[in-house]
């Protein structure tokens, strides 16, 4: 919900006078997706792809309640290891860190993410 709600948003504020001007133009329906649409929304759905990865990344409710880290702990992602390390082991210094290292982590993919992705706007 939340990707079609950035996309929604990204496709409002494209100017309705472009796509008249391309129509003016004679360019196609085909050809002004690709031409005007995709590249104006592209950095949204830049954006919106790193968000549904965080919020992917940070998976922890769908899975606990159905396998809690599974047999054996196939099915088990950090956030859970950071909760049972706290909560079922109470080791709560180890539990934090592993959290911290989490958070360092997606905040150096997020950097190295927006550095690649991000235009060069040069004057």
């Amino acid at each position: 919900p939340i990707g079609v709600l950035l996309i929604s948003s990204a496709l409002q504020t494209i100017p309705q006078s472009i796509y008249e001007a391309a129509e003016v133009d004679g360019a196609s329906k085909i050809k002004q997706f690709f031409q005007i649409t995709f590249p104006l929304i592209s950095p949204m759905l830049g954006f919106t792809s790193f968000v549904i990865f965080v919020l992917n990344f940070n998976a922890f409710d769908i899975i606990w309640m159905i396998t809690q880290g599974g047999p054996g702990g196939t099915t088990e992602t950090l956030p859970i290891l950071v909760y049972r390390t706290a909560f079922k082991s109470f080791r709560l210094g180890e539990s934090s860190a592993i959290a911290v290292i989490i958070a360092l982590i997606l905040g150096i993919i997020g950097l190295l993410f927006f550095k690649f992705t991000s235009r060069n706007e040069e004057k």
